[in-house]
């Protein structure tokens, strides 16, 4: 603070150290009167909200049986200089990611709020959306601090709630025959409709069966694909009869 006595008062409480600020009174008569004031803390250090990896979204993909998402940031905290630090005191999965300017229209970009859940952990459960949605991780410190938005976590949403198709299935002998050798291929592709996006999952597995209520319990599998790659066409044609 500036120190001595001024008027009219235009002191400047520092960042991140306690401040206190006292004030002398004179009357007419010559009596002096001293006001104190209590602590003033200022908190000027901006959140922060971690990074993509302690992000968590499960299930991976919604399909269209899916009835909520479930999204987890494990590591938001306000940064502590020097123990002056003033909490947390909102966490927000954001549609748009704004510079600090915009901070006093901020929350109107808010989809959903993310809540502690005793651990350290914020999380939020919500409806999946109808398409693959990006969000951004936003946090708000009690000083009014918002997290730098360049340094912001793009938290993505992946939805698919469309099977894959099968084309050019056919069967390579004629009806009757003492065995049939079929040939298929199954294809799932991204589509546009009215300027959305659907980005489809990618084959995971085909299977067959002479049954055509079979499911993946009972089906022969004849393809999966590696951990972690997506196939949007399979093509399947067995060396044997089936």
């Amino acid at each position: 603070l500036t120190t001595g006595w001024k008027f009219p008062m235009n002191a400047k409480l520092v960042a991140d150290v306690a401040n206190y600020v006292y004030i002398r009174i004179n009357d007419a008569a010559g009596n002096v009167r001293y006001i104190g004031t209590d602590t003033l803390l200022v908190d000027a250090t901006k959140p922060d909200v971690g990074a993509a990896a302690d992000m968590t979204v499960a299930p991976a993909w919604a399909n269209a049986a899916c009835t909520e998402v479930t999204v987890t940031a494990a590591n938001v905290k306000d940064i502590d200089t020097g123990g002056f630090t003033s909490g947390i005191a909102g966490v927000y999965l954001m549609k748009e990611n704004r510079p600090d300017v915009y901070a006093d229209v901020m929350l109107d970009d808010m989809a959903y709020e993310l809540t502690e859940d005793g651990s350290g952990s914020y999380t939020a459960t919500f409806a999946p959306p109808d398409a693959t949605t990006k969000y951004y991780l936003r946090a708000v410190d009690n000083a009014g601090n918002w997290n730098d938005y360049t340094k912001s976590v793009e938290v993505t949403v992946l939805v698919d709630k469309e099977g894959p198709a099968f084309t050019d299935m056919k069967q390579e002998t004629e009806n009757w025959a003492a065995s049939k050798l079929l040939s298929a291929t199954a294809s799932e592709e991204d589509k546009w409709v009215e300027g959305t996006r659907f980005i489809s999952s990618g084959i995971k597995t085909l299977l067959w069966s002479d049954d055509k209520d079979a499911t993946a319990e009972n089906g022969t599998d004849v393809f999966t694909a590696p951990e972690g790659e997506t196939l949007k066409t399979y093509a399947y044609a067995p060396a044997t009869p089936v």
